[in-house]
């Protein structure tokens, strides 16, 4: 039954890329258009009946779009299974300069509707979520936020609910790998709370960038820490980032291919937990030891990424991204974070826009977590696991079948899922590596 399972789970995915390859190539060759057919446009209600043009002259754009998954793991887990789950996301730009002649600034609102379980959930446990929109089902506003541009965008200030993942610790080409890791990273993700201001939850803050020339760029941003819904308040901390970014390669004629280098550097004023030792000095395993963890006050991280093209040659084109974080181990979960990717773009004939992608990410272990391990196996369970740490890696084929239209077949082989979580199922002391097939479709309409 097993074999079956996986040899009808690995046709699904072959029988998708077919699909993909086999639609019409000129959906791939020619940019968004409202106005142009079916294949053409940029987004699939197209221009609606005239209504977008007509918004778009008083300063109104209107966003939706649909991001639906299907994972499922052939072999390794807590358990075999499939998992099926969609993000629906509404956004509402107004540009003030085209609406009442107050120049520079965008007001944005956005909602998100989440449905289904993800796979990691369900049955993977791991840290690097096989996607980026994992989270419980839920309906709720995501960001509101006013944007207001000075001296032509040399500075740039935002205030209100936004989520920093959009700009922080991002990359150029991280949109088309599936695993979460590429996005806002698991470092944070799981060593911050509420897993920072990113998605699911955008925080309310204030974010300033200078844009002096072409070739850099300084953001910080001060945020809520401790993620709730009734607005900012500092009482309950405050998450700070800064990001140097230095570009090169942007000219329209350019020397260089262009890359860019981020250096950045993260603060976050909450209380952490210790993740080996009680407030008593002993180690929180041992069982005369008090329950409650050793308190440090605030958290913080560097991290240094980037990303690279290294060929260019109409229509093919290799680029290349990575990042590394690192974070203190007495209180994080994570204290080391690092990505790698290559995306090659138009590598098959007539498929020009298409991208086809090799990842990997890993996420170590805290020493003082490890510690804290052995002294359980110590003190009450002698097979139970040494945490170690996750890594995976991940291979997916982007196919752009319109303009608003893409769907990604993609494998990947999650390594000792949790970095050494003990598996509740009697007999096995860590989850089994998992290899895991899927399909992710986006439709923008």
């Amino acid at each position: 039954m097993r074999k079956e399972w996986r040899r009808r789970s690995i046709m699904a995915a072959l029988l998708a890329m077919g699909t993909m390859l086999a639609a019409p190539a000129r959906a791939a060759d020619v940019p968004g258009n409202p106005s142009g057919g079916l294949w053409q446009r940029g987004e699939l209600l197209g221009s609606m009946g005239g209504l977008r043009p007509l918004l778009a002259k008083g300063g109104i754009t209107f966003k939706l779009s649909d991001a639906e998954t299907l994972f499922g793991n052939t072999t390794g887990g807590t358990r075999r299974s499939l998992a099926f789950q969609g993000l629906i996301s509404m956004e509402l730009k107004l540009d003030t300069g085209k609406a009442f002649g107050w120049q520079g600034g965008t007001f944005r609102v956005s909602g998100e509707q989440l449905h289904g379980v993800g796979l990691s959930e369900l049955s993977l446990d791991n840290l690097n979520t096989v996607t980026s929109i994992e989270d419980p089902a839920q309906t709720s506003l995501y960001e509101l936020w006013y944007d207001q541009k000075f001296g032509g965008g040399l500075v740039d200030i935002r205030i209100g609910r936004q989520a920093a993942g959009r700009e922080f610790m991002i990359s150029a080409k991280e949109d088309s790998f599936i695993n979460s890791s590429f996005g806002w990273p698991t470092l944070s993700a799981e060593d911050l709370p509420g897993g920072g201001p990113d998605y699911p939850y955008a925080f309310t803050g204030a974010r300033l960038a200078l844009h002096p020339n072409r070739d850099l760029l300084w953001r910080t941003g001060v945020y809520d820490s401790n993620y709730s819904g009734d607005g900012f308040s500092l009482a309950r901390g405050a998450f700070v980032i800064s990001e140097l970014d230095i570009s090169h390669g942007q000219a329209k004629h350019p020397r260089y291919l262009p890359g860019s280098l981020r250096l950045g550097l993260w603060y976050d004023s909450n209380s952490f937990a210790d993740q080996h030792v009680s407030v008593d000095g002993l180690s929180l395993a041992d069982p005369a030891a008090q329950a409650r963890p050793l308190p440090h006050h605030g958290d913080h991280g560097v991290y240094l990424g980037g990303g690279q093209t290294l060929y260019r040659g109409k229509p093919r084109e290799i680029g290349v991204i990575g990042r590394v974080m690192m974070a203190p181990g007495d209180r994080n979960i994570v204290d080391l974070f690092a990505d790698l990717g290559l995306a090659l773009t138009g590598m098959l004939p007539g498929r020009e826009h298409d991208v086809i992608v090799a990842g990997a990410g890993y996420a170590r272990i805290s020493h003082a977590r490890r510690l804290l391990d052995l002294d359980v196996r110590r003190y009450t369970n002698p097979l139970y696991p040494v945490g170690s740490a996750e890594s995976f890696v991940e291979l997916g084929y982007e196919a752009k079948i319109a303009p608003w239209w893409h769907v990604e077949p993609d494998f990947q082989y999650i390594l000792n899922p949790g970095g050494g979580v003990p598996n509740s199922r009697p007999g096995r002391r860590r989850i089994p590596s998992a290899a895991v097939f899927g399909v992710y479709s986006l439709v923008k309409f």
